[in-house]
């Protein structure tokens, strides 16, 4: 399936102006329909989102199929990749140590509340999070109920892919990991003589060397750019310090868990979990197992994953996109 995209570039506030981009995938001719929210996690750009995209175009235009995608929408985040950018010197200025959950999920509230989204489409959003995304979406549903305004838009449900199943109870393990994650990433390369140069360091580590082809081949041609302190060499779009500072929750982020439980009774959220937790340490790894078996009977589905690691929608673009579609075409059959 032909699918046509567009970007948009917009402001958005939440303690000062920064910048935002978002992508608008949809068919040549779209009926009426779900609209799909993608919210990407740390260090993996919007772009990378594409195979995931492409693959729920396809499966739900199949003979058979019990739903309908009018779009679907992806959100960069303001310090990864294009809008990281954009940002550059605002980011240098203010946001070196710490750029909280609460930017991502105000500059998607934004979007959802400004015309480029038609009235169709903001009737019916599903959002779709990969890891940290999650508390983005989660964050936005919360700034949304909070409206007075009724027309604005309305997350109708959630499929949260390997997002970290924790709240402020892990605050304390979280903190004492924050500086070896700072030394680790400070101590990565940042400039190549070329994208070739850039690639081979990549896909000879990990969580590089265990990612798709397809989503690699997009890392090669979107995630990095000339290098202003190296003429002739390649950098990152997004630094390293601003995967540090995304990564980095003030307890913002991880009080989210409380919010969501909330609302589980009257918002569908599907999990879907890696049976992997190698990421994880092991602390947080007894902290995401005992919060899952007291929420997953809240849940609208759980699902494990066998055989991948952290990064299932970079790992396994097209197994993630049939669990998608499988969640979406479940949900219509459980309102007929």
């Amino acid at each position: 399936m032909h699918l046509v995209s567009r970007s948009v570039t917009f402001t958005y506030c939440y303690d000062r102006p920064l910048q935002c981009i978002a992508t608008q995938y949809k068919p040549d001719s779209s009926r009426p329909g779900l609209t799909l929210l993608f919210a990407g996690g740390i260090g993996i750009n919007q772009e990378t989102w594409q195979p995931i995209i492409h693959e729920v175009f396809r499966l739900s235009s199949l003979p058979g199929s019990s739903i309908n995608i009018h779009s679907a929408w992806v959100v960069e985040r303001p310090n990864h990749g294009d809008a990281a950018l954009l940002n550059a010197q605002v980011l240098k200025e203010h946001y070196t140590e710490l750029f909280i959950h609460l930017q991502y999920a105000t500059a998607i509230q934004t979007l959802l509340n400004s015309a480029e989204l038609s009235p169709g489409e903001k009737e019916n959003i599903v959002g779709v999070a990969f890891s940290g995304g999650s508390a983005a979406l989660i964050q936005c549903h919360e700034l949304l109920s909070k409206q007075s305004d009724l027309r604005t838009a309305t997350i109708r449900m959630l499929i949260l892919v390997e997002s970290p199943w924790v709240g402020l109870e892990a605050f304390p393990v979280y903190k004492v990991m924050y500086p070896f994650l700072r030394k680790a990433n400070n101590k990565r390369p940042k400039s190549w003589k070329s994208v070739e140069d850039a690639m081979a360091w990549l896909g000879s580590r990990l969580p590089w060397s265990t990612f798709h082809p397809d989503v690699m081949q997009i890392i090669s041609e979107t995630h990095f750019c000339p290098d202003p302190q190296n003429p002739g060499c390649v950098t990152t779009k997004t630094t390293a310090e601003q995967e540090t500072a995304a990564f980095i929750d003030d307890g913002t982020g991880l009080r989210l868990l409380s919010y969501l439980r909330t609302v589980l009774h009257r918002l569908p959220v599907h999990l879907v979990l890696s049976s992997s937790r190698e990421f994880w340490s092991p602390e947080i790894q007894n902290l995401i197992a005992a919060n899952v078996k007291q929420d997953r009977p809240l849940l609208a589905s759980f699902t494990e994953m066998p055989g991948k690691g952290h990064y299932l929608t970079a790992e396994a673009p097209y197994e993630v996109a049939s669990r998608v579609v499988h969640l979406l075409e479940r949900d219509v059959k459980t309102k007929l």
